[in-house]
């Protein structure tokens, strides 16, 4: 019988990224269609849930600026569910 032992020093990367510059750098996408192709799949997001302000994207990523509306209350949350689900919206845009 034998013993081994295993050790990973494996850090995560972070990389920090120059809002700005990526949004100059990428393609604004045209949302002008997002909520009502969405409504057409079924999908029908009241105006609390359209949150979806800007997006930017490349062939490999997506910069999504998402604002909740100021008749919300973010008090009980540590991320409201209209953001939350504008986040999982976002990723129609790819």
């Amino acid at each position: 019988h034998g013993h081994f032992q295993l050790a990973l020093d494996v850090k995560p990367v972070f990389k920090r990224i120059n809002l700005s510059a990526y949004q100059k750098e990428s393609k604004r996408l045209d949302l002008t269609h997002l909520y009502a192709d969405f409504k057409k799949m079924g999908l029908n997001y009241g105006q609390s849930f359209q949150v979806i302000q800007a997006a930017w994207g490349d062939e490999h990523s997506l910069l999504a600026h998402l604002l909740l509306a100021q008749e919300l209350s973010t008090r009980d949350y540590l991320m409201h569910p209209a953001l939350l689900d504008g986040a999982l919206q976002s990723l129609a845009l790819r």
